[in-house]
This record gives C-alpha cells, sequence and structure tokens, in this order.
C-alpha cells in the first residue's frame, strides 16, 4: 500500500479540500490505511475474533486489492452509467433530484436537474429521480448504459417483472418503458457515498437557478470519484 507522500501531497490536498462529506474522506482514508473494521484487518491488529466468515467457515470479509470498488466506478468501454438521486429539504416546499452521465474515462456527458412541488414521500421522489434518468437516456439515444442509484427498493423494481403495490409504479412503469427499447441496460445498486456526485446534481436544482454548466461541487464530486478508482 503506498504512502500518502509516495501519493504526492497534491493528490492528499485535493481530497481533504474537496466538498463532499467528512464520511467519504474518512472512509478513503481507512481504506488507503487498511484500518476498515473488516474481520481481516482486525485479525493483523491481533484483535481476538475469528477471521472466518461465520455462515460458511471460509475466508473472512476483505478489502479488495481495489479497494474501491464498493465506490463509484468507471462504466465499461462504449457504456454510460447514469447516477440518480433525489433529495428533500425541510425549507422548501417539495423535492429535488439530480442526474449525471458519465462514460468510460469518467468524463461528464449529460446531467439533469429538476425541483417537484408538494411531494414528501422519499420512494417517490427516487422513483422521479430514477424517471429523470430515463428522460435523459432517451433524449441522448444511449444504447448501452448502466443506471445506478442508492435506493434498493428503486433499484430492486426497476427489474423486477412484478407490478409494484406502492404509489412509485405508475413512475416506475413509464421508466421501465422507455428503457426498454435500449439495446443494453444493467440497474445496479451504489452506496450513498458512491453516489454523491448525483446528490450534488440535485442540491444544485435547489438554487433554482438554470443550469448551463455543471456546478463546481459537481465537478468537485466528479474528480474525486476518479482519483478513488
Amino acid at each position: 500500500m503506498e504512502s500518502s507522500r509516495a501519493r504526492g501531497p497534491s493528490h492528499w490536498d485535493f481530497i481533504w479540500k474537496a466538498k463532499v462529506p467528512n464520511r467519504v474522506k474518512k472512509l478513503c482514508w481507512k481504506i488507503c490505511k487498511e484500518a476498515v473494521p473488516v474481520t481481516n484487518n482486525l485479525a493483523k491488529r491481533r484483535v481476538s475474533i475469528e477471521d472466518l466468515c461465520p455462515s460458511r467457515k471460509h475466508g473472512g470479509t476483505t478489502v479488495p486489492k481495489k479497494p474501491w470498488i464498493f465506490i463509484w466506478q468507471k462504466p465499461p468501454t462504449h457504456t454510460v452509467k447514469l447516477n440518480f438521486d433525489g433529495a428533500g429539504f425541510r425549507a422548501e416546499r417539495g423535492v429535488v433530484f439530480g442526474v449525471i452521465a458519465r462514460d468510460e474515462k469518467g468524463k461528464c456527458v449529460g446531467w439533469k436537474m429538476g425541483f417537484l412541488a408538494n411531494i414528501y414521500d422519499a420512494m417517490l421522489t427516487e422513483a422521479r429521480a430514477a424517471r429523470g434518468a430515463a428522460d435523459l437516456v432517451g433524449h441522448h439515444r444511449w444504447d448501452n448504459l448502466i443506471l445506478e442509484g442508492d435506493n434498493f427498493q428503486i433499484c430492486t423494481s426497476l427489474v423486477s417483472q412484478e407490478e409494484d403495490p406502492w404509489t412509485t409504479s405508475p413512475i416506475l412503469n413509464e421508466t421501465k418503458t422507455i428503457l426498454a427499447v435500449v439495446r443494453s441496460v444493467t440497474i445496479s445498486f451504489i452506496n450513498r457515498e458512491g453516489n454523491h456526485a448525483a446528490h450534488c446534481v440535485a442540491r444544485a436544482a435547489n438554487s433554482g437557478l438554470p443550469r448551463i454548466v455543471l456546478p463546481m461541487n459537481v465537478v468537485a464530486a466528479c474528480q474525486v470519484d476518479l482519483l478513488t478508482i
């Protein structure tokens, strides 16, 4: 594992100064220092714990050689990855959503944001964010893509053939219809830290200002994603 000095001070300075939650910065530091409390790392520190999976009794949990694999990852060649997220703000009478699309180099190739008045349901907000991602796909006519969000239930519903019993069902059905004509679609779940760029796009929608260029906090979040691969 390389030390922070070996990576160069500018690399770490950028991460520490990036406009991302402190928990993201701390997670990056812990992974580099092998400080994530999985069984493998605890055993190295002589913590009295069995380094075996408790259910299957094989090797315990480890951090992969590419430790950032559970954070945002670049899509394969000729594939566009769209991250979507919805958010609510107590001071506003509604919610916002954001979508950001990136290519195999991690370059932003499109984004979409919106404010939804008089909506307060979290699931409905996430469903509308997924629909926003589908609309962006239809606009650009991408035919090989990954759709990624941090709401497990929404991601599961998008790949399910069964009718959803919730109020999100009509929106999710519309989303599925739009995506049905795309040649290759993969629905993927990611943790909130890995979906931070989409959340930044959503927060930008809360300002109410037209966005001709990508907001700087979104640019910073995308750069952090690339640095942590």
